[in-house]
């Protein structure tokens, strides 16, 4: 919540881009790495020495941003502009802006958590 309150407070649509990159890194990279990291694709269940990624479960793939995937610089276009739209900032509708603002963005690397399953 600090996040956002000091984010309208900048009044910035770089700012309104970055969260909308970390929404895309935390949903479809970190989480999914983080998934990968207790489970990884030739995870053994211990019990019945079955794969654990097997039938109908399995096991995902990590996406890594790129600004020239179309679909990624849309998804994070509208995440920035409804961020926009909440600090009162006119919204953008140039991909090319976007884009720019998407290649200064800051994306964290991926550190996994330690976490007992």
């Amino acid at each position: 919540m600090k996040k956002l309150y000091n984010a309208n407070e900048e009044k910035s649509y770089a700012t309104c881009v970055q969260f909308a990159v970390d929404i895309f890194q935390d949903a479809f990279n970190n989480q999914i790495a983080q998934l990968l990291n207790a489970f990884p694709a030739d995870h053994i269940i211990e019990d019945t020495g079955k794969p654990f990624w097997s039938g109908l479960k399995r096991a995902p793939q990590i996406l890594e941003f790129s600004v020239d995937d179309p679909l990624h610089l849309e998804l994070v276009q509208a995440g920035a502009n409804i961020f926009a739209t909440m600090f009162n900032l006119p919204v953008q509708k140039d991909k090319l802006a976007v884009a720019k603002l998407v290649s200064k963005a800051y994306k964290k690397p991926f550190v996994p958590k330690k976490i007992k399953i």
